[in-house]
């Protein structure tokens, strides 16, 4: 629930935890802002969607990513990759202790917030231009044109 004011209605005498890496420059941090802080954006993502045909986001879409890009991935990423039978006992072990789920009980696997995040990374992905990806690989290097640099 702490999270879920953080993103959608902060308010200012609230006491708000900070990230504990303190290598973190304290204008990079997280900070409260309410969602009405993101009227302006939102209108304008759904202006450029509308130019394309495609259907607006919602607000709910709109938290569901701002709770994604938070400390709440973690659990999402451990229902993603630990909810089901098959999975590695390492993986279920970490669900349960992240979503509940002991004594029995199911761990909430936040069903509808993953469907919410998901159609928010759809639609955005409209609007994103399409660019090459470089991941490194252990034992390789660089080539020279990387490390110079050009025009841009």
């Amino acid at each position: 629930k702490q999270e879920w004011c953080f993103v959608v209605e902060p308010n200012e005498e609230t006491l708000w935890p900070k990230e504990a890496d303190v290598k973190i420059k304290e204008d990079r941090r997280r900070k409260p802002i309410p969602l009405s802080k993101f009227k302006d954006e939102l209108k304008e993502k759904n202006d450029q969607l509308k130019r394309l045909n495609q259907p607006e986001m919602t607000e709910e879409e709109l938290i569901g990513g701002r709770l994604y890009t938070g400390p709440l991935f973690v659990k999402y990423n451990g229902v993603l990759r630990g909810c089901r039978d098959s999975d590695p006992l390492e993986l279920r072990l970490i669900l349960k202790q992240l979503c509940g789920g002991a004594q029995g009980t199911k761990p909430n696997l936040y069903t509808t917030t993953l469907h919410v995040i998901n159609s928010c990374i759809i639609k955005l992905s409209k609007l994103t231009k399409a660019t090459p990806v470089y991941r490194g690989l252990a034992g390789k290097s660089l080539p020279d044109s990387f490390l110079t640099a050009n025009d841009f």
